[in-house]
């Protein structure tokens, strides 16, 4: 929401977006740390959909605009489970 609030303020208006955001942490759910999962799914599914939700109404009322979702083929096929909330969270972006 900063993002969209700070180029807002200054006038600009983002008629491309390419939400290619994204941070993996291998390894087994139950072995990382709250913070690594909360991260992981913060920036891969919260933060891409915002994005893609602000700056789409922009441009959804500008009648204007593109968007460029990039992700992973993790979000294709089922993940390992070394990398099963990676995989999760890019399928969510799959599916916007």
């Amino acid at each position: 929401e900063k993002i969209h609030e700070v180029t807002s303020k200054a006038g600009i208006t983002v008629d491309i977006l390419v939400n290619n955001a994204g941070i993996a942490f291998e390894g087994l759910t139950v072995d990382m740390t709250s913070s690594d999962v909360e991260r992981m799914v913060m920036l891969n599914a919260v933060t891409y959909a915002k994005l893609s939700q602000l700056y789409g109404s922009d441009m959804k009322r500008n009648r204007r605009g593109r968007i460029l979702m990039v992700s992973s083929m993790a979000g294709l096929c089922n993940a390992s489970p070394n990398t099963a909330v990676y995989g999760a969270t890019k399928a969510f972006g799959k599916s916007l």
